[in-house]
């Protein structure tokens, strides 16, 4: 005997809805089709939808519109998950072209060769001071004036972080005084 799976199949599904409610009116939303041991996930489905209407019906009551609310949240997400790469990309687009050529020059290749390295993929909003202070360390044994123009730059890009309004305040500002600029010591 053979067994017409898909006949099975479709017996065992069922159609879950949801009415909306919508200006006096109800609209039916059909949340999709769920198997007869699968009905928990449409159920949790469900109340997300019943807790999202509430939470529209909240904002509207406000004078809010949900959808722009929506739309600055997921702006507000992406600008969170910018990386050192990326807010360094803009600046170069807003103040690097502000500076020396070759000036310029020099900060992209500090850039490269120092920040990028291991600071760079970090997203910039959970960057930490301690964090980014236990990383330039070893480029401080090596050559503390280096290590100096590094968290310099750090700093900048931390305070171009916060002119973009991805950062309410600059973190970052306090390296200063972790790396001093060391003193010249001239040649008898």
């Amino acid at each position: 005997m053979t067994v017409d799976l898909s006949r099975w199949q479709r017996q065992m599904k069922r159609h879950f809805a949801h009415s909306i409610p919508k200006r006096n009116l109800r609209q039916g939303c059909t949340i999709g089709q769920c198997g007869m041991h699968d009905m928990p996930k449409p159920r949790q489905h469900r109340r997300c939808i019943h807790a999202s209407d509430r939470m529209c019906l909240h904002l509207l009551a406000k004078g809010i519109d949900p959808f722009n609310q929506a739309k600055l949240e997921a702006e507000k997400e992406r600008k969170s998950k910018l990386t050192l790469k990326q807010i360094a990309e803009d600046w170069k687009n807003t103040k690097g072209i502000l500076l020396s050529k070759e000036h310029f020059k020099d900060r992209l290749a500090r850039f490269n060769n120092h920040l990028f390295p291991i600071l760079g993929d970090f997203p910039i909003s959970e960057l930490e001071l301690f964090q980014a202070r236990e990383l330039i360390k070893p480029i401080y044994a090596k050559a503390p004036c280096m290590a100096e123009k590094v968290a310099r730059d750090l700093r900048e890009l931390g305070d171009h972080a916060v002119e973009m309004g991805i950062l309410s305040s600059n973190h970052l500002s306090l390296i200063k005084k972790s790396f001093p600029r060391p003193k010249p010591q001239p040649n008898p």
